[in-house]
Formats: C-alpha cells, structure tokens, sequence
C-alpha cells in the first residue's frame, strides 16, 4: 500500500536536507551532460538508469502506528520514529515544546538515567539523533547493533521522559539557549523563518518561528504536550537495513499498546506575502516560494529549478501533510536584490513552458535524488514522479504564477521588491 503522506512528509523533511546536498551535484550533471551532447553530437548516450521502489514495505498497526522499512543491503541499520508533534501544534502557551523536547531527547528516562542511556548505546554500537521541525519530532539510531535495543531506546525516550523540573529548566538555559543563539545568527534559518512567516502569515501554526524560547513550558506543560500529540496515528515507526517482520513484531511490543485519540492537525493555509528581515550584513538573502500540494510536482520542480541556478542561489521545496512549499533561494549584494528575485520569477516562467527534453532531465533527477536520500537514512515516501508530466508540470507552475506568491528577505532590504513590484513581475 501507498504510504500516507501525513504520516511520511514529516520523514520525508527530515531527510530532505541530505538530498538537497547531492541535488546540486544530481541536476547540474544532468544538466552538463545535456550541454555535452549538443556540444559533440556524436557522443555516446548514458544506458537509462529508472530508480524502482523495491525494499519499502508499509504496514499499520491496528492502534494505528505506522511501520514502514526499506532493505539498503548496508552493514549499518537505522531505526527512527517519528511524531506529528511539531511546532505546529504549540499555540502562543506551549510555544518553544517542540524545541525543548528536542533537546531533551535520549536524556534521563523513568527506566535508566542519561548517562546509563548513553553507555548503553555506546555499548551497543549505536548512535542517537533527533531533530525537529514544524510539522514532527524525529528520534533515531543508527549503527551496527542490535535494532530491538535501538527501538528500545527510543521507546523509551518518546513514551516515559523522566522530564523532571530542575532537568527542563537546566536544559531550557543550557542547551536550548545555545541553539537560538547560533541560529540567531544563521542567515540561511533567519530565511526560513522569515519565509514561513511570509508563505502563511504571521502566528499562525507554519507561519509562526520554529525557534522560540520556550519561556512558559514547564515539566509539567511538556507532559500535557506529550500525552495530547503523542498518539498512535501520530507515529511512525522506520527502519533502513532491518527485516520488515522484524521492525513491525518490535514495533509491535513498544509501540502496539497505546490507545489515544488522533489529535487534530491545526489548519494553516498559503496566503502569500512580503516579510523581511532587516540587518546589517554584507549579503541579501532572499527566497522566492509558491503553494505546493502535490510532493510528487514538487520534487520534478524543484529538479528542474535547480538545473540552471547559479553558485549563490538553490532551489528547496518542503512538504507537510497539507501543504508545501517550492521555490528558490539566494544571496546577492543589497543592490542587485531586485534582479535576482526578478531571476526567480524568470526560472518559474521558463518551467511553465519546459521543452520534452529538459523535463524528462528533470523528471529524472527528481528520482535520483529521492533514492540517494533513501540510501542515505531512513526510507522517505516514493512520491509518484512518474505520474508527472511536461503537461501535468507546466499546468501546475502556470497555476502558481497566477497566486500569490511568498518572498523573504534578510539583510539589508532596500532594494527587495515591494509585494505590487512582485506581483507585476509575475504578469
């Protein structure tokens, strides 16, 4: 059966930023070797290589907790589960949950304390990891232990935290304040944050930062957080390098006893916009973003963007469970800011009207770079790419061009285009 996308865009986000490494290299090959041939016709063509799905099984546990698997044939193994748990679902009083939880991960559980935790992994042959982001939480380990001790671990930490008060209070000044202080100062979260901002508006459950000091959570507000958006149909259970069978019995024994109702996923529609963040800085940065709801035009646009950026811009697309964003992003001097957002809005037109042969390009790159991210950790949803079109694409890009479209600045922003300068360049 198809994997959901509500239950996998958390996975497939989490993971995207490995593929969004390799996607440059991906397109621009590609891309290169379309400009060789025409260069030298004579050119022997590339045997056509079509990634398959093969090895990702899904199954649903009958509280509802997804497994899902994929077989890499690695000497290593990962395990994870992830939970729609995300800063989405704060509201103004729980703002900053998501965060902290993170960075309480794999600390003291009612079962073994951190340090216990820790040499117990360590023992093992396995390594923890967590991130976050607005839509999940995602705990992991990975190595070449044994996988049953991995889950356990991770039961253990996203079921009975010990969550003790001095511990969060601790954290929330230690840990979790040196996080906001390095992102505070990274142009590329500040973009972001700030297209968030301008894609869904302003506090409003995708719109609102991600990175906020968790000023009014407690020990005791984090355990209501949990208990309300840790459910079953919230979870899901992944694993690279591990046998299916084994995944879902495991899954099973950690996993299959919780009962809580689903808990609703907070609406957050694209309303487009203009934000920007102002500083004093050598650079402006800039992203351009239009609504994105199906992942699997997304990711073929996102390719096809990619194919011609230069060495200071990148296309990006992000997926949540009922929306998206796709676009592209850059730096440039403060004045040359209105030329490239102008550039932006060149690329998507060109995609609008892509020839057979660049699609297919593309299209293709698209596929390589869901599979490389796949064999690089945990599985992600195959999205249907061959279900995409030149057709299918151009109708979808022609449609954005027609919305309203999200820009985000941080720098120096005199020369970032009003949102009417915006909207004409799309005309």
């Amino acid at each position: 059966p198809r994997i959901p996308r509500a239950t996998m865009a958390a996975v497939a986000n989490t993971m995207r930023s490995v593929a969004r490494m390799n996607a440059k290299v991906a397109t621009r090959s590609l891309s290169s070797m379309s400009a060789m041939v025409d260069e030298f016709p004579d050119t022997p063509q590339a045997i056509e290589f079509t990634p398959t799905a093969e090895g990702v099984k899904t199954s649903t546990l009958q509280n509802g907790v997804t497994v899902v698997s994929q077989q890499t044939g690695k000497a290593t193994a990962t395990v994870g589960l992830s939970v729609a748990a995300g800063s989405r679902f704060e509201g103004p009083a729980a703002a900053g949950s998501a965060l902290l939880l993170k960075n309480m991960a794999f600390t003291a559980t009612n079962a073994r304390s951190d340090i216990k935790l820790a040499r117990d992994l360590e023992a093992a042959g396995l390594t923890a990891d967590v991130s976050a982001g607005r839509e999940s939480i995602l705990y992991s380990v990975a190595g070449s232990g044994d996988m049953s001790e991995a889950l356990a671990a991770i039961a253990e930490t996203s079921l009975t935290p010990k969550l003790a008060s001095w511990e969060v209070k601790e954290i929330a000044a230690g840990s979790v304040a040196k996080e906001l202080a390095v992102v505070s100062t990274d142009p590329s979260v500040l973009l972001s944050e700030t297209l968030h901002e301008a894609a869904f508006g302003v506090d409003t459950p995708l719109g609102g930062a991600f990175y906020q000091t968790p000023k009014n959570v407690t020990s005791e507000s984090l355990e209501g957080y949990m208990g309300a958006y840790y459910t079953p149909s919230a979870m899901t259970v992944v694993g690279t390098g591990v046998a299916h069978a084994d995944l879902v019995s495991n899954a099973e024994a950690m996993f299959g006893g919780l009962s809580s109702a689903a808990a609703d996923v907070p609406a957050s529609p694209f309303v487009g916009g203009v934000s920007t963040l102002k500083a004093d800085a050598p650079f402006t940065h800039v992203a351009l973003a239009f609504p994105s709801t199906d992942a699997a035009t997304g990711a073929v646009l996102e390719a096809l963007l990619g194919m011609n950026t230069g060495d200071m811009s990148s296309s990006y697309s992000v997926t949540y469970s009922d929306t998206g964003l796709v676009g592209l992003m850059g730096a440039t001097e403060p004045t040359a800011a209105g030329a490239m957002v102008e550039s932006f809005v060149g690329a998507f037109k060109a995609a609008a009207s892509v020839d057979e042969a660049t699609f297919t390009l593309a299209k293709t790159a698209a596929k390589t770079n869901a599979f490389i991210a796949m064999e690089d950790g945990l599985p992600l949803e195959i999205a249907n790419i061959d279900g995409v079109t030149s057709a299918s694409l151009k109708s979808a890009v022609a449609a954005m061009l027609k919305a309203s479209p999200a820009l985000a600045a941080v720098g120096p922003s005199a020369a970032v285009p009003s949102y009417p300068a915006l909207t004409s360049m799309l005309k």
